[in-house]
């Protein structure tokens, strides 16, 4: 008589996709929800083909024969010939099956004990009881808040008389003496308070129209009340089927007179309309069977309850991780169970028999991430200026398509990420394999797979997904120029490829050895050399190593740009005879820049109170003006940077840095 949800998650870290395809689905789109429904339906007939299989090799054990041969007879005994084998479900096969690894079918390895995590209760199965009360405390999902419902409903019933304590039908039970009957001045019934508390009302004279009882099937009307009581009297039956007149006293009035004359009539009326006999469930009736079968409703209830929440006993209470989580991103998971996921790495959920690990997760993350990370510096960094039409969307910092890039490169990097999970002291709670390290990798890994895990949960609800992500990353940009500043490997491949028109050529090599506890890497860079009186090949290559990739990279990079800057072939601006000029200092710059000696210039400006101030930017070098006019603190501007640039070729002269100082002085 009762069955339990077709779409249910096993207590243990699940898989993504089936999570993904258990969230609700409002705000899709039709074709979306079809499509789910389509996944969920190729899940349950994949786990029932898998059942039907085990009944079958189950049956046959059961049913196997012992066949003894003599000379003259063949005798067959049967193993079980008295008793049939217990059916197998779908959920009882989930459970069985749950207790054995996935791939192997042997026995889990036993949980690590002083674990960050609890062990899942596998197949939802464990020893939480939970009850309405702990329960509607805590974030549910749509199946958990039903069966609440229905509990809540049955012990209305209950209270209402229609129940016993045990929830078995009340033969007594008098509507009559329904507290939550409501009734108006003549005592008829015009509604019910329901479980909810809401009043439904009644037209009481549609509810007491029967089709099979002729006293039910007639018309009544109140506005008929006044009729003259002689026309009552020859009312007769037309044979049209409907009751007219029974011994002269059913009419349409004298049955509302009758019912105020004689309230037992009434009463009777109640019993019929309201009694045991024609009583039906108006929720919960796969859990009903002439009355409430409150063991099997509590066995679902368990069971999903410990899908979806984790089990805390054994000192968790004092260590719980996900208290600790909810406190750092303030967001509470409805599953619990795919916050322990976001935690498992690969190694452990392969070592200790668990069906997925943080690498979905990982992916969906990182992909949430930088949409997120992306709105967050365009929020701090630009406006909308709806007062200028040709330009309405620009970045009131004057940052560039480049400098937005490097703001976000910077947030979701795995440096930063590392750190962040570090500070946040979430490395404490990963789930490592016998041997693995708290790397920067790792830490970087559980930040996004922790949003993807809220993505999930949440079901793609971008107000939790942004706030998670904020508080997770601390994106402030207070001074967004101190992340703009150009790595080694920024600089040596802008130079490189300004000047031969290609990039350089980066080669990392994994070399990890077994007994390191952290990763190593290796990178070769080759590169171009511009042509020289000196000797030096025109081509070269640097090698250097790192705990990261990345970080292999940035050295190689910087021992190329070194090598480059030693030998005096970095800026050649010798070579384009500048004779720094003030006025003609901002056609100088974009020159150079054309013919691929140093970087585009950029250009910033600030208004003050009385003056202008213009910053320049080239190559990692600054220089500034300030001055009444933009455009006379632009060309100010442009000198000084001119000007050092020359110094950092080694090829300035003293009066033109005297000039530059000069003009620094000037209001």
């Amino acid at each position: 008589m009762y069955i339990k949800p077709a779409i249910d998650m096993i207590g243990q870290p699940v898989n993504v996709l089936e999570a993904f395809f258990m969230s609700k689905n409002q705000g899709m789109p039709q074709s979306n929800q079809a499509q789910n429904e389509r996944v969920q339906n190729e899940l349950v007939q994949n786990d029932q083909a898998q059942c039907n299989q085990a009944q079958n090799d189950q049956m046959q054990n059961e049913q196997a024969q012992t066949t003894v041969t003599s000379p003259s007879t063949t005798q067959t005994t049967s193993t079980h010939p008295s008793k049939p084998p217990a059916p197998l479900n779908i959920f009882t096969f989930r459970k069985q099956t749950a207790m054995t690894t996935p791939t192997t079918g042997k026995k889990r390895k036993p949980w690590p004990k002083n674990c960050a995590w609890p062990e899942p209760l596998w197949g939802g199965e464990g020893d939480m009881e939970w009850d309405v009360d702990t329960a509607e405390g805590l974030p549910l999902d749509e199946t958990a808040q039903e069966l609440i419902d229905i509990k809540k409903y049955m012990d209305y019933l209950v209270e209402r008389g229609i129940l016993n304590e045990d929830y078995t039908i009340n033969e007594e039970y008098d509507p009559t003496e329904d507290q939550y009957f409501v009734r108006d001045g003549k005592g008829h019934i015009v509604g019910v308070i329901e479980h909810t508390g809401e009043i439904t009302d009644f037209d009481r004279f549609d509810l007491y129209k029967k089709e099979d009882d002729p006293f039910f099937d007639i018309d009544f009307d109140e506005d008929d009340d006044e009729e003259d009581a002689e026309d009552e009297e020859d009312i007769s039956d037309d044979g049209d089927g409907d009751v007219d007149s029974v011994d002269g006293d059913t009419t349409e009035e004298n049955v509302d007179d009758k019912a105020e004359d004689d309230p037992e009539a009434d009463l009777i009326d109640e019993r019929k309309m309201f009694g045991i006999d024609t009583f039906e469930p108006t929720i919960g009736e796969d859990y009903w069977d002439d009355g409430f079968i409150v063991d099997a409703w509590q066995d679902d209830f368990n069971y999903h309850m410990n899908c979806l929440k984790l089990s805390l006993s054994d000192g968790f209470p004092e260590k719980d991780p996900v208290s600790f989580v909810r406190s750092l991103i303030g967001y509470e998971f409805v599953n619990e169970n795919i916050l322990r996921q976001a935690f498992t790495r690969r190694a452990f959920a392969i070592e200790y028999g668990v069906i997925s690990d943080n690498e979905e997760l990982e992916f969906l993350g990182d992909s949430v991430m930088g949409t997120v990370v992306s709105r967050i510096v365009i929020e701090q960094t630009a406006n909308v200026f709806q007062y200028k039409p040709d330009a309405p969307f620009m970045s009131r910092l004057s940052f560039d398509e480049g400098d937005l890039t490097g703001l976000r490169r910077h947030f979701v990097s795995k440096d930063y990420l590392a750190e962040r999970a570090r500070t946040l002291d979430l490395e404490k709670l990963i789930l490592f394999g016998t041997g693995e390290e708290a790397t920067d990798s790792a830490c970087e890994d559980v930040i996004e797979a922790i949003i993807g895990a809220v993505t999930i949960d949440s079901n793609w609800d971008w107000d939790a997904i942004e706030t998670v992500t904020d508080r997770l990353l601390c994106i402030q940009l207070t001074h967004p120029n101190e992340y703009l500043k150009k790595t080694y490997f920024d600089i040596f491949n802008s130079w490189h490829q300004r000047h031969f028109g290609r990039m350089p050529e980066y080669e990392v090599y994994d070399t990890h050895h077994r007994r390191s506890v952290t990763d190593h890497f290796t990178c070769q860079v080759k590169f171009s050399v511009p042509e020289n009186d000196q000797g030096i090949p025109t081509f070269d290559s640097m090698t250097a190593e790192g705990e990261t990739r990345s970080k292999a990279r940035e050295l190689a990079a910087e021992f190329a740009y070194r090598y480059i800057n030693e030998k005096g072939l970095w800026l050649r601006l010798e070579e384009a005879h500048v004779i720094p000029d003030l006025e003609n200092s901002i056609n100088q710059l974009q020159e150079l820049w054309q013919k691929k000696y140093i970087e585009k210039p950029v250009y910033e400006f600030t208004e003050g109170k009385n003056a202008w101030k213009c910053d320049c930017r080239c190559n990692d070098l600054h220089g500034y003006g300030i001055a009444e006019g933009k455009t006379v603190a632009k060309k100010r501007a442009s000198y000084m940077l001119l000007v050092m640039l020359l110094q950092s070729a080694g090829c300035c002269e003293e009066k033109w840095v005297n000039k530059m100082l000069r003009l620094l002085s000037k209001p």
